[in-house]
């Protein structure tokens, strides 16, 4: 899943496009109207032009992993985090990010949020991380909440938002968002 809008053709296909099709067995998601029209997408990547914000917990949750590919002007920019990073922390959904100036300031690379620089990087992350291997995925997802700065009084809400409304920390099973699609 990628969760940045108005990217740079060549960035979103090395990172995204080119691991779905060199993994035609993989399931991705793309949300956001503003995407280059000359990306040419993989039949296994679905697009949905919206994803309304009462579903972004559940939209997150329902990921094995989230990937944030950076706006051009951005990562010009540098220290320019998309908030969807935050969101996926917050919903303990483990990140794959492409790297840009100040990111270690928001979350520890490696133990907080996984960086692909090539498309072979992502298609690591993605296969070298089975469905049985959960448990280190959900800590990895679970690492990069504690930058987001949740308060405590603010935890147990966290905790329900994120789960869908279950405040135990045990995450179902990723199942796709049908009402997106």
């Amino acid at each position: 899943v990628v969760s940045a809008a108005q990217l740079g053709a060549h960035r979103l296909d090395s990172l995204l496009c080119d691991p779905a099709r060199d993994w035609s067995h993989g399931k991705f998601i793309v949300a956001g109207a503003q995407y280059p029209k000359s990306l040419d997408w993989p039949p296994n990547v679905v697009r949905v032009d919206h994803v309304p914000p009462h579903l972004h917990a559940r939209f997150y949750n329902s990921q094995r992993f989230t990937l944030n590919v950076t706006r051009r002007q951005m990562v010009r920019a540098g220290y320019s985090p998309s908030v969807r990073l935050f969101e996926a922390a917050a919903c303990a959904t483990p990140i794959i990010s492409d790297v840009w100036d100040g990111l270690d300031r928001f979350f520890l690379p490696s133990a907080e949020i996984l960086i692909a620089r090539r498309a072979t990087d992502t298609l690591s992350f993605l296969r070298e991380i089975r469905e049985d291997e959960r448990r280190q995925t959900r800590a990895l997802g679970e690492a990069g909440e504690e930058p987001v700065g949740v308060e405590p009084q603010d935890d147990e809400r966290g905790k329900r938002d994120c789960a869908g409304g279950d405040t135990s920390r045990e995450r179902a099973q990723p199942e796709p968002l049908r009402e997106l699609m």
